[in-house]
């Protein structure tokens, strides 16, 4: 029987049922890849298995740590950002990731619930919203550093297709070679017909506008 205020009895409950789930994380992290791999992209192969592996283990990681009520070390805080510019770069759509990220708030809820006891009840009831509160922190994380890293990669792109199109047009006869290249850039087939609009730099604000 324990004594000593209540709080403290729950506490260290709810610290001790998440040191279960430390001891077992691989077994997270097998559940949210066998999970993951119905999201389109993830199913594919968009991203490596070793990469999958890797950040889902360094994700648990930082989740129980939160859980446990542990202040992450400085080298764990740039997970989520990581994981985000990564899927930017590898193309994964913004909602097929933020799915992927939730599906830590189903892998350990049902995690909690499996090694919790009978007893265990009522303390799964009161901190499910801190486990749903973590994950979401975690995933607006991850969503932030992706959008931040799409809207560069948009900038890289824009200025790839500009530089082309302009060599392009600076060449009054262009090989079949550097059509094609403005052609894949701008996502086009190289033998489209294309309508072009053009106007002087003073008038490049209503051209855009058009």
């Amino acid at each position: 029987m324990h004594g000593g205020d209540p709080e403290d009895v729950q506490r260290e409950r709810w610290t001790a049922l998440i040191g279960r789930l430390r001891d077992d994380a691989s077994a997270l992290v097998v559940a949210f890849i066998e999970r993951v791999q119905v999201i389109p992209p993830y199913g594919r192969g968009v991203v490596p298995m070793d990469r999958l592996v890797t950040d889902a283990t360094l994700t648990f990681d930082v989740l129980l740590r939160r859980l446990a009520g542990q202040t992450l070390p400085d080298r764990m805080r740039s997970i989520a950002p990581s994981i985000g510019r990564d899927r930017a770069r590898r193309g994964v759509p913004l909602d097929d990731l933020l799915t992927a990220v939730r599906l830590d708030f189903r892998v350990l809820w049902s995690a909690l619930r499996d090694r919790a006891t009978p007893a265990d009840e009522a303390l799964l009831v009161a901190h499910a919203e801190d486990v749903w509160n973590v994950v979401e922190d975690y995933s607006t994380q991850v969503q932030v550093s992706y959008q931040a890293e799409a809207a560069l990669l948009a900038r890289e792109l824009l200025g790839e297709r500009t530089m082309l199109v302009a060599a392009l047009l600076d060449n009054a006869t262009p090989t079949r070679e550097e059509v094609a290249r403005v052609a894949v850039a701008l996502d086009v087939d190289v033998d489209a017909d294309l309508l072009v609009a053009a106007a002087p730099p003073a008038s490049g604000q209503l051209l855009r506008r058009a």
